[in-house]
């Protein structure tokens, strides 16, 4: 009677469902909780080239395009500021417009120097590398627009 393979199979399914779980709390803590952003002027501290290819993009004014009675209607702001649905940008310094922190997640854990120079922990931590999948959660042919958004062209104003 062989019994070994069964024997494995529930710690594989423990790790397997531990690191799914751990997957989707780590991505539900930069999405649910304000206090893990730190605002682009921290970023600006140690990526002074990059802060400044962020401060002169439309990114930086991305509040600044809505009319006054828009800037509490979350069908805007879900898209012209760093935090998602539900969190109050009021409440968070820095933080306001699409930030670093919007394309590249919360930077509370991963912004330390320690954390920076590793790749790897960078990435577990919470560092994203944006790409075109992100940008047309907003750039969409449901945003309004009037042209349609060109991943390729938008990208190389903003890349760093």
């Amino acid at each position: 009677m062989k019994k070994a393979p069964f024997k494995l199979l529930p710690g594989f399914l423990v790790f397997g469902l531990t690191a799914f779980a751990f997957g989707l709390y780590s991505n539900s803590l930069v999405a649910q909780s304000a206090d893990m952003y730190i605002g682009s002027e921290s970023c600006g501290e140690c990526h002074p080239k990059e802060y400044e290819v962020w401060k002169n993009s439309h990114h930086a004014k991305a509040t600044g395009v809505l009319p006054e009675s828009r800037l509490m209607d979350k069908r805007c702001t879900q898209c012209h500021t760093t935090l998602a649905p539900g969190l109050d940008q009021a409440k968070v310094e820095g933080i306001s417009n699409i930030t670093c922190e919007r394309c590249h997640g919360a930077g509370k854990y991963y912004a330390q120097s320690n954390v920076m120079k590793d790749k790897e922990l960078r990435r577990l931590t919470g560092l994203k590398t944006p790409d075109e999948k992100m940008c047309t959660i907003c750039h969409s042919d449901a945003s309004p627009s009037v042209r349609p958004f060109n991943f390729k062209e938008h990208f190389s104003r903003i890349a760093h």
